[in-house]
């Protein structure tokens, strides 16, 4: 019995730190000192610590504040089109109901917008507004709809800008910060592991072998995460390339 290897270089940053904070837990419950790494133990949990607070430079970014009210802002304006459209579909005027519905069905195509993580709902708002104002103008001119269009554009062009100044910020920051902290840290993890599993070889498992499958299965699970994530990936790619047909 022993610990699978695990290169912990695969992993995105948060996913990097959640996995080691982890297995700090599952240490700190079977205890380092029954595994044999009291020694090196207190270096290791210390560079989680410090990678914790890089990740933390995210949130405590300047434009944080500002960027998570402007998304605010263009969430409710979309939200409120919607009820807006769903208004126009009761409405006592015919044409007007007919332009609600034509509208409604293009809205509802954008499944839950608002809840869409930051850059897939910054590229569906501009996808919905260009096509309002592209190929429906009759009906948007039925409904009234173009100051609302033109202020759900302008909100989501005000987010966007924040949120590239934001990632600029965060990226200045952190980037060099926090590649220079991993290699150190899974250097670090390698050596615990190492220093596990010699102890297994020549003690035996007694007393860690519940240490040892709790760790395997977490590996598991994350190997298991990038292959989908991996997958995933390389299936987006996939239909990107264009088609290219026989002669």
């Amino acid at each position: 019995m022993e610990i699978q290897q695990f290169n912990l270089g695969i992993l995105h940053n948060g996913d990097h730190l959640h996995y080691n904070q982890q297995v700090e837990k599952l240490v700190e419950d079977t205890g380092p000192q029954l595994l044999g790494i009291d020694g090196v133990w207190h270096s290791y949990t210390d560079m989680i610590e410090e990678e914790d607070k890089v990740m933390a430079l995210t949130s405590k970014s300047p434009e944080t504040d500002e960027l998570a009210a402007a998304d605010r802002e263009r969430d409710l304006l979309v939200s409120w089109l919607g009820y807006q459209l769903n208004a126009d579909v009761h409405h006592y005027d015919l044409m007007r109901r007919q332009a609600g519905h034509r509208i409604r069905v293009v809205f509802k195509s954008f499944d839950n917008i608002v809840r869409k993580d930051y850059n897939e709902e910054t590229a569906n708002i501009n996808t919905l507004c260009k096509e309002l104002t592209s190929n429906h103008v009759d009906d948007v001119a039925t409904l009234q709809l173009s100051d609302w269009i033109e202020k759900v554009t302008i909100s989501n062009q005000k987010f966007d800008g924040l949120f590239i100044a934001r990632v600029k910020d965060i990226a200045e920051k952190t980037l060099v910060r926090m590649k220079g902290l991993r290699v150190d840290m899974d250097d670090s993890y390698r050596n615990i592991i190492k220093r596990i599993n010699a102890k297994i070889i020549l003690n035996g498992d007694q007393g860690v072998a519940g240490f040892v499958n709790q760790m395997n299965e977490l590996i598991d699970y994350y190997h298991d995460q990038m292959a989908v994530h991996l997958g995933r990936v390389a299936a987006n790619k996939k239909e990107e390339q264009p088609e290219i047909k026989a002669n």
